[in-house]
């Protein structure tokens, strides 16, 4: 699984991702999003690119392996 932030510093995580779908570096590896910003429509056009779900900022450390597993089924 990968956690990417839409905001990084050189490279937002949707340039990231697309890059390493390009190159065939996560085929079956889930991604999983980071932003402050969660819009229905974005979420839909995340979701269509293949991205696994999507953590609006900020969000509670305690409780992120939780929201992890429950965007990819995964039990605790």
């Amino acid at each position: 699984m990968i956690l990417l932030d839409i905001s990084m510093p050189r490279k937002d995580g949707i340039t990231l991702y697309q890059e390493m779908k390009a190159q065939s570096l996560i085929e079956t590896t889930p991604v999983i999003l980071i932003t402050a910003k969660v819009l229905p429509s974005e979420v839909r056009e995340f979701k269509s690119m293949g991205i696994a779900g999507v953590i609006a900022k900020p969000f509670d450390p305690t409780t992120l392996a939780q929201e992890i597993a429950k965007i990819l089924g995964w039990q605790l």
